[in-house]
């Protein structure tokens, strides 16, 4: 767990939120990507919870949540989605970070 990233089991929090926009990462624990993004994610995730208050930042287990990943349509890890009011109801996906983001201003630029 983490103070900043919320372990995110299904998106009715997501859903009944429509003035907060969530960044989502979704995750495999053996992904070696995964595990040297997740210190950046953690990383933004801080940075972001003074100057963005609506942004909440989140982190799916596509192990231990394979069902609601594959409803998602996540292919690839670690993929980052961010949710809003007028998203597709599976989030928007950020094109340029996924596995290149090296640190958290990156992430919070993307």
């Amino acid at each position: 767990g983490d103070a900043y990233v919320q372990l995110v089991r299904d998106f009715t929090q997501v859903q009944a939120q429509p003035h907060t926009v969530f960044a989502i990462e979704f995750f495999a624990g053996w992904c070696g990507h995964c595990q040297a993004f997740a210190p950046v994610w953690k990383a933004a995730a801080a940075g972001a919870c003074a100057a963005r208050p609506a942004l909440t930042f989140g982190a799916v287990d596509c192990v231990a949540d394979y069902v609601l990943c594959r409803e998602m349509g996540v292919s690839g890890f670690p993929s980052v989605r961010v949710f809003t009011a007028g998203a597709p109801p599976t989030g928007e996906e950020l094109a340029t970070c996924g596995h290149g983001c090296e640190s958290a201003v990156e992430v919070l630029d993307d």
